[in-house]
């Protein structure tokens, strides 16, 4: 898969789920059988609010050239996309969320393993 194709798949999940996260945070985590309390609201807006810039930060960078900026942007994918997925699984782990949880696994996982392609295996060329 092309880089800008990875770009252009982690903005449109980002952005998608962290409005929702952003905007419905109590539905939303509804959906994977957890009760949503103040604070737990207000933190999944801030992981909404990070998923959408994350999906913004990509989009920026479907055109970009190889360059410095761009591989620190890879770079930061990677890690959040990383973290992320260990995240997901430590928490669904715990019993405490439904199989729904796995869902936002399945979207994790591979763009951490995509983003891992470009920054380890890839040319930097490319």
């Amino acid at each position: 898969m092309k880089l800008k194709y990875l770009f252009v798949i982690a903005a449109v999940l980002g952005i998608v789920f962290g409005v929702g996260f952003y905007l419905l945070p109590a539905q939303i985590v509804s959906m994977f059988g957890v009760t949503s309390s103040e604070a737990h609201q207000h933190m999944t807006r801030n992981f909404g609010s990070a998923l959408v810039a994350i999906g913004a930060m990509s989009w920026a960078a479907r055109e970009a050239t190889d360059s410095k900026a761009r591989r620190a942007i890879i770079l930061a994918n990677f890690i959040y996309f990383t973290l992320g997925s260990i995240g997901i699984i430590l928490f669904q782990l715990t019993g405490i969320p439904n199989i729904n949880g796995w869902g936002t696994f399945a979207f994790h996982a591979p763009l951490a393993l995509g983003f891992g392609y470009y920054l380890f295996a890839k040319p930097a060329s490319s």
